[in-house]
């Protein structure tokens, strides 16, 4: 099989602890060896079809709105006490982003957005 699932995990491994010199060596090799990573993918049924959503997606007809929700989300969780953890990104932030715009684009939480625009809860 591939190595390539373990290798990406032991660079994330390294880059969370600081070794950004051993994460950045993994990703060169991997990058020279040809090695793609494959997006990864959520899948929901809504209103009797089934939607994908990757990462940061925009794609849904109703995306705009499927994102405002995704805002609302993380402003109750901050408001019932939750905190960002940094160390879950392994990659250098652009100047436009933030550790909650980061984690708050996967694919999962944009699926689950969606079907909290039906019922507005949370």
């Amino acid at each position: 099989g591939s190595l390539l699932p373990a290798s990406i995990l032991l660079a994330n491994t390294y880059a969370s602890s600081g070794d950004i010199e051993k994460a950045t060596n993994i990703k060169i090799e991997l990058h020279k060896s040809g090695a793609k990573k494959k997006a990864g993918v959520t899948l929901t049924e809504f209103d009797g079809k089934i939607w994908k959503f990757r990462a940061h997606d925009r794609s849904h007809p109703n995306s705009d709105e499927i994102h405002e929700q995704v805002d609302r989300m993380s402003r109750k969780l901050i408001e019932y006490g939750y905190k960002y953890d940094a160390s879950w990104v392994v990659r250098p932030r652009e100047a436009d982003e933030t550790v909650e715009s980061l984690l708050c684009g996967h694919s999962e939480r944009l699926a689950m957005a969606l079907h909290f625009t039906r019922d507005r809860k949370p």
